[in-house]
């Protein structure tokens, strides 16, 4: 069950590396991961690059935390993964992609290049490359995976669904573990807040939304939909309030994708929520903001560039968010 339960402002007062955990404080880093197969190239434009003096700390790839306000794993570790990429820009209006993973994974698998165990002698679980997937995305937001339900049949939130968590893990997280990194910008100046989810994951974004204490800018389902999204909850008022909201002539459009396959379980809901959108869209005279592609294998970036998307995909279920995660975020602008 979703919680309603206070979080006390005081958990967002430490955070610290996770050094001496099962699992590395660092997972792949970028030098890494670009000497594998599928790698992007990494290296950092140089209109993005922070001045040599800025006093800012580089990190050469992932950051690993355990914060107080995220949930507690076994063994001591880390419930808070981060990626600050190349294009990340101090001085640039901050973004933030908040990613949740589904049933049967865990952090340190999720966000890896090819997936691993995540515990000793465990099966390996799915893992998805975020690191150079955000690169080939040309993406400068900051990529955060909360820890959930640790590699498990569910994607329960836990911590992370009471009210007001999520302002508070990522009070935590940007104002103290990633300051050194991220110069002076600070929770409160998010411009951008993207809530993403693939497979299960929808468990714990859906209550990040509607009790997290954040505004949500963007919504993106990975093979994620499972709910359809009903006027009076909190997925519904995100999509259904004001179709002006969707407006990419706005300073800050909302955005709503969904990319779906036919062996996920998604299918129909996100039918049915696509066949609501587009009279909603003409009544409004605003057809070009929904886009609704059909691809036998993956949607593309010009597929996911209108505010309103949900496309199909002739993937697998469990390839859905290796293989388009960077092209949700190219299209997106964030």
């Amino acid at each position: 069950m979703w919680r309603l339960l206070v979080v006390a402002s005081s958990c967002a007062l430490a955070a610290y590396a996770c050094h001496g955990s099962n699992e590395p404080s660092h997972v792949e880093s970028i030098a890494d991961a670009s000497a594998l197969e599928d790698a992007a190239d990494v290296s950092a434009p140089e209109d993005a690059a922070p001045e040599p003096d800025s006093g800012l700390l580089h990190a050469s790839g992932p950051l690993t935390f355990r914060l107080k306000s995220g949930n507690e794993p076994p063994d001591h570790r880390p419930n808070a993964w981060a990626y600050i990429p190349t294009r990340f820009n101090p001085r640039a209006p901050l973004h933030v992609v908040v990613l949740f993973h589904g049933f049967r994974n865990c952090i340190y698998s999720y966000t890896a290049l090819g997936g691993r165990p995540c515990e000793p002698q465990g099966p390996k679980r799915t893992g998805y490359d975020l690191v150079n997937q955000t690169e080939r995305g040309e993406s400068g937001a900051i990529i955060v995976v909360p820890e959930i339900a640790f590699n498990g049949p569910s994607s329960d939130p836990i911590k992370l669904g009471y009210k007001g968590a999520l302002r508070v893990f990522l009070e935590e997280l940007l104002d103290v573990a990633l300051a050194p990194y991220i110069g002076e910008h600070r929770s409160h100046d998010i411009e951008r807040l993207a809530l993403g989810a693939s497979s299960g994951g929808y468990q714990a974004m859906l209550p990040a939304l509607e009790y997290g204490g954040m505004t949500v800018t963007d919504l993106y389902f990975f093979d994620a939909l499972y709910v359809q999204p009903i006027k009076g909850t909190a997925l519904g008022d995100f999509l259904w309030m004001r179709v002006e909201d969707f407006d990419p002539a706005r300073p800050i459009p909302k955005r709503f994708g969904v990319i779906y396959t036919d062996n996920g379980g998604t299918t129909t809901q996100s039918i049915a929520t696509m066949e609501a959108i587009k009279p909603w869209l003409a009544d409004a005279g605003h057809e070009d903001w929904g886009g609704f592609e059909k691809r036998d294998a993956e949607p593309t970036v010009a597929d996911l560039k209108p505010p309103i998307a949900i496309v199909f995909s002739g993937s697998e279920h469990d390839k859905i968010m290796h293989r388009d995660f960077w092209t949700v975020m190219k299209a997106s602008g964030l």
